[in-house]
């Protein structure tokens, strides 16, 4: 598998110049802005250490469950993940 982790702007540009063959977006649950594809997971959840820090969510079992088991992966396919800085929730699935 090749596994591409991309912030938000830099997913875009991937999209639009690369070959893939799925791709997980993790964004905020108050985004609107996030890329429409076939093959396309969508996880909104906010970057926190804790489980429903304050206003902000965590993820979900069902969420992580989906995420985990996303069955558009197999060894020969490039997926791309991202989130909006690219640094925290895409490296962390």
């Amino acid at each position: 598998m090749k596994l591409h982790i991309k912030s938000f702007l830099k997913a875009q540009e991937f999209l639009e110049t690369e070959h893939y063959d799925s791709a997980i977006s993790i964004i905020s649950p108050t985004e609107d802005r996030c890329h429409q594809r076939d093959n396309h997971l969508i996880a909104r959840f906010d970057d926190i250490e804790q489980m429903n820090y304050k206003d902000y969510i965590g993820p979900s079992k069902e969420q992580i469950k989906d995420i985990v088991m996303w069955d558009n992966l197999s060894e020969d396919q490039t997926i791309l993940v991202h989130c909006t800085a690219g640094k925290s929730r895409s490296t962390a699935v």
